[in-house]
């Protein structure tokens, strides 16, 4: 990663490090790092292998939250052209984005294809951000935000598109594979699904940034982790998708490690 440098026994601080994660310099990084007093337990974690009991810090700090849906909203917004130009919107008149943070996709959809009606669902202590940012957007007449519980409470029904970006990898194998159950239940005959996230060799090694990430998931989720292409088509298919296409990248930014999979409701 370029952090440190080993000479002969000995490790010191790359120049990245010692400009950027060493306190006192100006360009110092960790005092608004909200993640750091987590990372700082990994030995711990992965001594005793407890996990948090909610995911951090979406269900346990709001004003973290906040940060985090700003910073994930910031990224989407270059990310979405891209994306936009994968999906299959001509053939669409309605759309769910099942935990779509500040619906960030969900309005550049909107934006794209006049004729989109959309409803946004988020986790109930997560839907006041997102209603803020329909609102912000100017867009509200033609998106609905929702409020729910996806791991309690099924997904409303009706719809030609269903949207899952970066939802996967923060739940379990179980709630996944419930989760896409309940997609193509919601789906009208012929829809698609369109899931968006890292997906992973099946020694769950490759790409890098997912290994890494996957141990980002360990110390912040119950039981999130970066799953393997193999896993995810299974889900698929045992859920009533075929067709499935992909997977392609997203997006040929550089920040942005996610692949795409488009299955239908046949």
């Amino acid at each position: 990663m370029g952090l440190l440098r080993k000479r002969a026994l000995n490790y010191e601080n790359s120049p990245f490090a010692l400009r950027y994660l060493c306190s006192g310099n100006g360009s110092f990084l960790l005092s608004e790092y909200d993640a750091w007093n987590v990372w700082g337990r990994l030995p711990d974690s992965l001594t005793s292998g407890k996990r948090p009991k909610v995911a951090q810090p979406f269900f346990s700090r709001r004003e973290q939250t906040g940060r985090l849906l700003q910073s994930l909203d910031k990224d989407a917004r270059k990310i979405a052209p891209y994306l936009m130009a994968r999906l299959p919107l001509s053939r669409s008149k309605t759309l769910l984005d099942v935990g779509g943070g500040l619906g960030s996709f969900t309005i550049a959809c909107c934006r794209r294809s006049p004729h989109l009606r959309a409803i946004i669902v988020e986790h109930p202590r997560v839907v006041s951000f997102t209603s803020r940012a329909v609102k912000s957007a100017k867009i509200g007449k033609r998106v609905q935000v929702m409020g729910l519980d996806i791991a309690k409470e099924p997904l409303p029904r009706g719809f030609d598109l269903v949207l899952i970006s970066n939802v996967l990898h923060g739940q379990g194998a179980r709630e996944n594979r419930a989760l896409l159950r309940s997609a193509y239940r919601c789906l009208n005959q012929g829809g698609r699904i369109v899931l968006r996230d890292v997906l992973m060799s099946r020694a769950g090694t490759n790409p890098d940034w997912g290994a890494l990430f996957s141990v980002a998931l360990f110390l912040h989720t119950p039981r999130g982790r970066c799953y393997a292409l193999d896993e995810v088509h299974g889900w698929l298919r045992a859920a009533g998708f075929s067709g499935i296409k992909g997977p392609f990248r997203s997006s040929p930014l550089p920040f942005d490690p996610d692949s795409v999979l488009i299955a239908e409701k046949s």
